[in-house]
């Protein structure tokens, strides 16, 4: 007997935590907002969000390596691009906006800012 009236009161303890914590609980709203870098100060503490919930996407225009050409490249992005946008709850679609204008290579790639605070 005394065993069920200790279950039954922290049962309730704990359900009476959940009640009183849950207006701290906060569900929805954006994930990320714009802040003061790589954003124009104009959208700072905006959404973050894709034009026309689209992803557009440029393939390089030389090959991936010495075994792997640039059409084969491109179908490997375009083939999971399209897995991607082959699901139904996906909020945004990736589209395909062709090749970039130059050939990518270690002789004209620069160093993201990342890289250049080691």
């Amino acid at each position: 007997m005394f065993r069920l009236r200790g279950f039954f009161r922290r049962g309730f303890l704990i359900a009476l935590a959940f009640v009183l914590l849950s207006p701290v609980l906060f569900a929805g709203g954006p994930k990320h907002v714009a802040g003061a870098t790589y954003f124009s100060p104009g959208v700072m503490g905006q959404p973050v969000h894709w034009a026309n919930g689209q992803v557009r996407y440029s393939v390089d225009q030389g090959p991936l390596s010495a075994t792997v050409t640039n059409q084969q490249a491109t179908a490997m992005v375009d083939a999971a691009a399209a897995l991607w946008n082959a699901i139904p709850t996906a909020g945004v679609a990736l589209v395909n906006q062709g090749s970039l204008n130059e050939d990518v290579s270690g002789l004209n790639a620069v160093p993201g800012i990342q890289s250049l605070h080691k």
